[in-house]
């Protein structure tokens, strides 16, 4: 709740408990919210609209900042109705590239607006019917691209923190100890023949 309270904006503490609310577990600070939104392909105002019209009215706005479960089922319901206002809410684009300097929170800021954006296409494609049941809705997938065995390991641990389940993980590369080891065995092997 102390962190609720350090958050000045209310669509920003929306966002925060809607990522609470999905499993996200991570504490947003207030310079990564705009960057959730644009990796999440959302509008910088979300969830309002940009005239910063509430989505419905000021009381559904009161209504998403409870923190029981009537305010929890309001801010499902926001993200259901994030699909009537599509053309209001979601950027026209089909990705985002995140770069920013170092320490400034890239890995929760991707993670969280992955994991909204997989959240919505849950709840669009389930509340217009085009998903079927909850088990037939698809998740989106999230592409992430790392530069060594470090960090593969800090985006594994991270994403599973965030509620991805392990199964979901792979990672695709080789560790730098065992690409020498092969290339050395390469070379080796050339001067045999």
């Amino acid at each position: 709740l102390d962190h609720l309270h350090s958050i000045s904006n209310e669509a920003d503490k929306i966002l925060q408990l809607m990522l609470w609310d999905v499993g996200f577990d991570y504490k947003i600070f207030s310079h990564q919210f705009e960057a959730i939104r644009f990796v999440a392909g959302l509008v910088s105002t979300f969830p309002c609209v940009p005239t910063n019209e509430i989505i419905d009215t000021n009381d559904d706005m009161e209504e998403m900042l409870r923190l029981d479960g009537s305010g929890s089922y309001a801010r499902s319901a926001a993200l259901r109705s994030a699909a009537s206002k599509k053309d209001q809410l979601v950027l026209p684009t089909r990705g985002m590239l995140l770069a920013d300097e170092m320490g400034l929170g890239k890995t929760i800021e991707a993670l969280a607006g992955a994991a909204l954006r997989n959240v919505m296409q849950l709840k669009t494609s389930n509340s217009t019917g085009t998903g079927g049941t909850k088990n037939s809705a698809r998740q989106l997938p999230t592409l992430i691209i790392s530069p060594q065995d470090g960090i593969q390991t800090q985006w594994v641990e991270a994403l599973r923190k965030s509620g991805v389940e392990p199964a979901r993980i792979t990672v695709v590369g080789e560790r730098r100890k065992v690409t020498k080891r092969r290339s050395g065995m390469a070379s080796r092997d050339a001067g045999k023949g």
